[in-house]
């Protein structure tokens, strides 16, 4: 897709008839510009994933949330892929329901085209996990509002809320970017 635009975009994803793989609210590759203002993503029988953003074939434009909730995933709510991505004001819980390991609201991975040097974000004003979270193995604090991998590079974290989580963010071993503001006006988990 080019350029598209979702107010109040309500998806509920239910995977009883299928293993779960496939994105249960929004799967995006290789579009210039989306952006979706208060979005009601929920898994009331999830998939892996809510929503993955990816660059398979060149570098994708960017991804643009505006408030909203998303809710229900085994693992990562989003997964993304892509240089640019904006959440502003929204909520995320209840992911990594099967899969500790990857019980995060929102992973930025390596870019799926090795051209680019890194990916970045900017994720301000959100409520990650709720008291309770995490996976079904009975571990309540197994959520991570954003996880961070290798190349990920130009992200600010600021005035967010880890309610419930173990850990608002996370750095792969082997990120040494000096690129990374985390610490501004957060609430983060003891």
């Amino acid at each position: 897709p080019g350029f598209i635009y979702g107010n109040r975009v309500e998806v509920e994803s239910n995977a009883t008839n299928q293993n779960g793989v496939p994105p249960g609210a929004l799967d995006a590759d290789n579009f210039s510009e989306l952006e979706f203002v208060s979005p009601q993503f929920y898994g009331s029988v999830p998939t892996n994933n809510l929503v993955v953003l990816n660059q398979t074939r060149f570098q994708s434009g960017m991804v643009k949330f505006f408030g909203g909730k998303m809710q229900g995933a085994n693992q990562a709510c989003i997964v993304s892929y892509i240089s640019d991505l904006t959440y502003v004001g929204g909520t995320i819980a209840g992911c990594g329901l099967t899969a500790a390991d990857s019980a995060d609201a929102i992973q930025l991975l390596n870019p799926g085209n090795s051209s680019l040097d890194g990916n970045g974000a900017q994720i301000s004003n959100m409520s990650f996990c709720t008291v309770g979270a995490g996976d079904t193995a009975g571990n309540p604090n197994a959520m991570t509002g954003l996880r961070l991998d290798t190349k990920t590079d130009w992200v600010t974290l600021s005035g967010s809320n880890g309610r419930g989580c173990g850990q608002l963010y996370s750095i792969a071993t082997g990120n040494t970017s000096a690129h990374l503001n985390l610490s501004g006006g957060n609430n983060a988990p003891s």
